[in-house]
């Protein structure tokens, strides 16, 4: 699927033993919010949550639109905005390659600075580990990229919060 400029999309990678594609880079429209909607009560949590495949899936598209839009001679500053969004409830299960998820966030914020964002948001109690999910979150920032991280525990209305204020934040960002 090719991006079409100026057309927002959304690309949802689920993190489990691989990386698993659900929706790729589809339009934000009121079609998909019905098939999140669908999703939602057809998803069930299984198996390990191995983040460095799911990340390294969505840099390898965002790479990908990047550098369509780069061949096409659109200049960066007129390039979208690309933001990476990762739920979590606590470490991945893949604890020895939180270095390479680092790298592939290096990589992407230094190539794409400003213009790309990571958010971050664990889902879990006081106790959970989110110590890579802010390890990410910082990489995007010292690196050019923007980033916020989030714990909004077990609270529906803490999580509801927390994505109030990624919408928000996409939203003043795109305006700027």
């Amino acid at each position: 699927t090719n991006m079409v400029p100026g057309v927002d999309t959304f690309t949802l990678i689920e993190m489990n033993d691989d990386a698993t594609v659900v929706f790729d880079r589809e339009p934000l429209d009121w079609i998909l919010f019905n098939k999140v909607l669908q999703r939602k009560e057809l998803a069930r949590p299984k198996s390990h949550g191995n983040y460095l495949p799911s990340i390294d899936k969505a840099v390898k598209i965002i790479l990908e639109e990047a550098r369509k839009l780069q061949a096409l001679g659109i200049p960066h500053h007129d390039a979208p905005l690309f933001s990476m969004v990762m739920l979590s409830d606590g470490k991945p299960s893949d604890r020895d390659l939180s270095s390479n998820c680092r790298a592939l966030i290096r990589q992407l914020a230094s190539f794409l600075k400003y213009k790309f964002s990571f958010f971050s948001m664990g889902l879990g109690s006081t106790d959970s580990d989110f110590t890579v999910l802010r390890d990410l979150t910082s990489t995007a920032e010292v690196n050019g990229g923007k980033g916020a991280f989030n714990h909004a525990g077990l609270s529906a209305s803490n999580i509801s919060s927390g994505l109030s204020m990624i919408s928000s934040s996409l939203s003043s960002m795109r305006s700027d």
